[in-house]
């Protein structure tokens, strides 16, 4: 019932009352994961980030094995600062077998939120492990590569994605994008290593 008062609040837009029945929901029966998951999530929207933590934290020790609460670890130990911490989490992420392609594709899309391109690519490459022909997969990746200035791998990225969507002019431009760097790229670099005459 408390969980249900909390629920409704927050679809209220009432989260500070929705955080004072998620918390009386712990207090009344704290071995539920589901609680400390949703009080969490709803700490994050008010900004209180640490406090989303200690949540977190709970919520792990209830679900060890629990892809959604490793994701959110991870994401606030980025937000911390703490990337050994996040680092951490991502790693027992990827030792689990249970999670969806789905899954991969959202816990690599919050990292490309916040710029953590290269730590999102293990998650893209999990998602087409899973479903090989996810192109929205292949396009991130191919993106990752690019913000990394990877650009050959980012080509045979976004070729792969082409093959399974010909017409997409966002893949195009994007490998339009790729050869221009590149080309840009090698005349600099002739540029630079062209000796100089003295006249």
């Amino acid at each position: 019932m408390l969980s249900q008062l909390a629920e409704q609040n927050r679809w209220n837009g009432n989260y500070d009352e929705a955080i004072k029945y998620l918390r009386k929901a712990i207090a009344k029966n704290g071995s539920e994961p589901k609680h400390h998951t949703n009080l969490g999530r709803l700490l994050i929207t008010q900004g209180k980030i640490r406090e989303a933590q200690i949540v977190f934290e709970e919520a792990l020790t209830l679900e060890p094995a629990s892809p959604d609460v490793l994701h959110n670890l991870s994401i606030l130990g980025l937000r911390l600062q703490e990337r050994e911490k996040s680092q951490e989490y991502i790693e027992r992420i990827m030792e689990l077998d249970i999670i969806s392609s789905s899954q991969y594709m959202v816990m690599g899309d919050d990292l490309v939120t916040m710029h953590e391109h290269k730590l999102a690519i293990p998650f893209y490459e999990k998602c087409l492990q899973v479903e090989p022909k996810n192109s929205s997969a292949l396009v991130n990746l191919a993106t990752c590569y690019a913000e990394l200035g990877m650009y050959e791998s980012a080509i045979i990225g976004y070729r792969s994605a082409l093959v399974l969507n010909p017409e997409d002019s966002i893949i195009i431009r994007n490998l339009l994008t790729m050869k221009k760097v590149i080309e840009n790229n090698v005349v600099s670099n002739d540029i630079i290593q062209k000796p100089q005459v003295s006249i």
